[in-house]
């Protein structure tokens, strides 16, 4: 039986990641699951220990977020970034046609906001699962970028 940590550091995965990691590792997964039985098969059935699974699903999450980084160097690069107002304490931030607020940035009580339009924010950023979207990534370089000038 999947011990209960094994099955909450695989909950926070989508379908498909769980679907990947366990390909990788040479797990055929049944089709048709549903997300908990697939979780809960992933976590019976790989054969990696405890923490090397936490170790592959860091690198995983890792891997995730600096694609995101990534993503966000095409709007940087090509200037679709601006500051429309930051004060130290908030910032607000276009990237493209998104609109990004930043509140606290590096204290405590930290928060950001992207676009309602931006799918990264609504099923990534706010269900837990990666903890900023590519036009954040966009946002902090820019501001990086300002605060240097």
């Amino acid at each position: 039986m999947a011990t209960k940590s094994r099955r909450s550091l695989l909950k926070a995965m989508t379908s498909s990641e769980l679907s990947e990691i366990a390909s990788k590792h040479g797990v055929k997964v049944p089709s048709g699951l549903k997300k908990s039985q697939l979780v809960e098969f992933v976590a019976e059935n790989i054969p990696l220990s405890d923490e090397e699974l936490r170790c592959v699903v860091d690198q995983f999450q890792c891997d995730k977020l600096i694609g995101k980084v990534r993503d966000a160097s095409d709007y940087f690069l090509t200037k679709q970034v601006s500051i429309s107002h930051f004060d130290g304490r908030e910032a607000l931030v276009r990237v493209g046609n998104y609109a990004i607020a930043i509140s606290n940035l590096g204290k405590e009580g930290f928060s950001y906001r992207c676009d309602k339009r931006c799918s990264d924010w609504l099923y990534q950023v706010r269900a837990g699962r990666y903890p900023f979207c590519k036009h954040y990534a966009a946002a902090i370089a820019e501001l990086n970028l300002s605060r240097a000038d």
